[in-house]
Order: structure tokens, then sequence, then C-alpha cells
């Protein structure tokens, strides 16, 4: 499923990476949204609810996420941590302007 570009080498190391990071199942569900949006694959429970986050969070991300938002930028940004923690987030949501 998927890498189809990739020759049998590649497409292994990426697979076996993807297996150390704990990431192999969420690429594999990517890719059934992917080929249930965009090819003839069939809709199911993964799907259906990785759709459903996508589409209920937005463009500007959810509640949740512009209340953490919110909250970092009123930390004490003298902190390292808070500090990229807020950098981050800022370049992940930009203001709407």
């Amino acid at each position: 499923m998927g890498f189809s570009l990739l020759d049998d080498d590649s497409r292994e190391y990426i697979s076996g990476e993807l297996k150390k990071l704990h990431l192999d199942r969420f690429y594999e569900n990517m890719i059934r949204v992917i080929k249930n949006w965009f090819e003839d694959g069939e809709p199911d429970d993964i799907t259906e609810r990785i759709t459903r986050f996508i589409f209920d969070s937005g463009n500007w991300g959810s509640a949740g996420t512009h209340a953490l938002a919110r909250e970092v930028q009123n930390s004490d940004t003298s902190e390292p941590e808070k500090m990229r923690t807020r950098m981050l987030l800022k370049d992940i949501f930009p203001p709407i302007e």
C-alpha cells in the first residue's frame, strides 16, 4: 500500500523507519483516507473518524488548539521551552490577517 513510485529497497527502508517511529499504522490509515477521498477506496470507521476530525478542525484548528495557543501566548516567554512552543504555534497557526 503506497510508495508506488519507489523501488523495493526504498520502500522497505521507509516502511522500517515508519515502524521504528510507531508511525506505520498512521501511514496505513492516511493511505486509506487518501484512497477514500481521491480514488475508489471504501469508507470505514477509521476513514470516517479521520475525515470528521479534519473537517471539524476547520482552517484554523479546533477550539482546544486555540485555547492552548492563547495560554502559550500569555505565558512567561523567558523560559526557552515555552518560547519554542509559542513560536511553533505561531508558525502552525498564523494570524488570519
